[in-house]
C-alpha cells in the first residue's frame, strides 16, 4: 500500500512521461511538416514568380474552384470514415471494408461536383480573359486533380488511425518535392495556369499511389464494401451534405466575389497572400495528422474530451498568435517574398495573417467535432452563416480587396465561435453507428 506522498510522486511522474511523450510527438510530427510545408511554399512561390498577374489570376481562380469541388467530392465523406475508423482501427479487414466502401462513394460524389462546379469555373475564367479553348482545357484537367485530391484524403487515414506518421510524411514531402521540380520545370518553359495545374496533379497521383502501399498492413484493399458502413457513412454525409455545398461555394467567397466585382489585378493580389498563409499548414497538418486521430480514438467520455479539446485548441492559439505578431512586425520583408507586383499590400497581408489564424482555429474545431461524429444542424448553421456573410458583405466594399479581406476576417471569427461553442455543448454524446 503506498503512502499519500508516493501516490502522488507516482502520479507526477506519470505526468511527466506523457508531457514529454506529446514533446517529442509534437517536435518529430512538426519537424516533419515543416519540411512538408516549406517545400510546399517554395512551390506555391515558385507559380507566384513564374506566371504573370493574368496567369496567376487565371489560376487563383482554377485553384478555389478546385478547393470547392473537392468539398463537394468528399462531402463528409473522410469525416464518415475517420469516425467509423476510429472504432475499428485495430481490425485490418474492418478498416479495409470502411475505406473500400468510403471510396465507392466518392466516385458517386465526383461526378455531381463536377457537374456542379465546372460550368461556373468555365464563365469565370472567361470572364477574366481566358479563351472558351483555355477555360474548358483547365476545367478538364481539374477533374481529374480534386478526383485524385479527394482519394488522397482517404488513403491516408489508415496511416493517421495506427499513427504511422513518419512513412506518411516520407510521402507527402516526396510528393511536394516532385511537385515543385514539376513546377520549376515546365512554367519554365510553359508559364501557364494549366501548366502548373497538371504539374500538382502529376504529384498528387504519385503519392495516392505510394499510400495505397504503405497502407496495407492496416488496412486490407480487398476487403468488401459494408452496407452497415455505407449507412453510418451516409448518416454524416447526409447531416455534412448541406454545410458542405455552403461551404464549397461560400469557403471561397473573396474569390468568388473579386471574380464578380472585381478586377483580374486584384484576383491575383488575393491568391499571392494566399501563398503567404500556407504557413499555417504546418499547423493544419500537425493537426491532422496527429491530434484529430488520437482525438477520434478518445473514449466516450465528456470530461477527457473536453479537456483535451481545451488543450488543442489552447495550443494553437499561441501558434497563432506568434504567426500574427510576425508578420505584423515584418510585413515589408515578408512580401519580398512575392516580388514586385505585390510589395504595396502590406495592411490587406496582416488582414491575411489574422483571417488565416483564425481559420486554423476554427478548422481544428471542425475536424475535432467530425472526427466524433458531432456535425452541426445544417438548419442552424446555415442560416447563421448566411447572415454573418450578409452582414459583413453588407458593411464592407467586396469590389476592392481589401473590403473583401475585411468581409472575410468578421466571417471567419464568427464561423470559430460557432463550432468551438457546438463541440463544447455535443461532446461526450454517443456517436452515430
Amino acid at each position: 500500500m503506498l503512502s499519500p506522498q508516493e501516490t502522488a510522486s507516482a502520479e507526477g511522474g506519470q505526468r511527466r512521461v506523457r508531457m514529454w511523450k506529446w514533446f517529442h510527438l509534437l517536435s518529430e510530427t512538426g519537424a516533419w511538416q515543416v519540411a512538408i510545408a516549406a517545400v510546399g511554399f517554395a512551390s506555391g512561390i515558385a507559380i507566384v514568380r513564374l506566371l504573370d498577374v493574368e496567369q496567376y489570376a487565371l489560376y487563383t481562380i482554377a485553384n478555389s474552384l478546385l478547393g470547392a469541388m473537392i468539398v463537394l467530392g468528399d462531402s463528409g465523406i473522410s469525416s464518415g470514415v475517420m469516425s467509423q475508423g476510429g472504432a475499428v482501427w485495430q481490425d485490418k479487414d474492418k478498416l479495409g471494408s470502411v475505406i473500400r466502401t468510403a471510396l465507392r462513394l466518392c466516385r458517386v460524389f465526383a461526378i455531381a461536383a463536377a457537374v456542379l462546379a465546372i460550368p461556373l469555373g468555365v464563365y469565370l475564367l472567361n470572364k477574366h480573359g481566358a479563351p472558351i479553348a483555355v477555360s474548358l482545357g483547365i476545367a478538364a484537367v481539374l477533374v481529374p486533380s480534386f478526383v485524385v485530391a479527394v482519394r488522397n484524403n482517404i488513403l491516408q487515414i489508415p496511416l493517421r488511425l495506427n499513427q504511422d506518421l513518419r512513412p506518411l510524411q516520407r510521402i507527402q514531402l516526396g510528393a511536394n518535392v516532385a511537385r515543385l521540380f514539376l513546377l520549376g520545370g515546365v512554367l519554365s518553359f510553359a508559364p501557364f495556369a494549366l501548366a502548373a495545374l497538371v504539374a500538382a496533379a502529376a504529384a498528387t497521383s504519385l503519392a495516392n499511389f505510394q499510400l495505397m502501399r504503405r497502407a496495407e498492413p492496416y488496412s486490407n484493399s480487398a476487403a468488401a464494401a459494408d452496407s452497415s458502413v455505407h449507412r453510418a457513412i451516409m448518416q454524416i454525409v447526409w447531416r455534412t451534405l448541406p454545410g458542405s455545398t455552403y461551404y464549397a461555394m461560400l469557403g471561397q467567397v473573396t474569390v468568388w466575389l473579386l471574380s464578380i466585382f472585381g478586377n483580374t489585378d486584384s484576383i491575383a493580389q488575393l491568391g499571392a497572400l494566399g501563398r503567404l498563409a500556407m504557413v499555417t499548414s504546418v499547423a493544419a497538418a500537425v493537426t491532422t495528422t496527429l491530434l484529430v486521430p488520437r482525438f477520434a480514438r478518445l473514449p466516450n467520455e465528456r470530461p477527457l474530451l473536453l479537456q483535451r479539446f481545451a488543450f488543442m485548441t489552447l495550443g494553437m492559439l499561441a501558434f497563432c498568435l506568434l504567426g500574427v505578431g510576425l508578420v505584423a512586425l515584418c510585413p515589408r520583408q515578408v512580401l519580398w517574398i512575392l516580388g514586385g507586383n505585390y510589395s504595396d499590400l502590406e495592411a490587406e497581408l496582416v488582414l491575411v495573417a489574422l483571417t488565416s489564424a483564425i481559420t486554423l482555429l476554427g478548422g481544428l474545431c471542425v475536424s475535432l467535432s467530425f472526427s466524433r461524429g458531432i456535425v452541426p444542424n445544417p438548419l442552424v448553421l446555415i442560416p447563421y452563416s448566411v447572415a454573418t456573410y450578409a452582414c459583413f458583405i453588407a458593411i464592407n466594399d467586396v469590389s476592392t480587396l481589401h473590403g473583401v479581406l475585411l468581409m472575410g476576417l468578421g466571417t471567419a471569427c464568427c464561423q470559430f465561435a460557432f463550432n468551438a461553442i457546438y463541440l463544447w455543448l455535443r461532446a461526450g454524446r454517443r456517436r452515430p453507428q
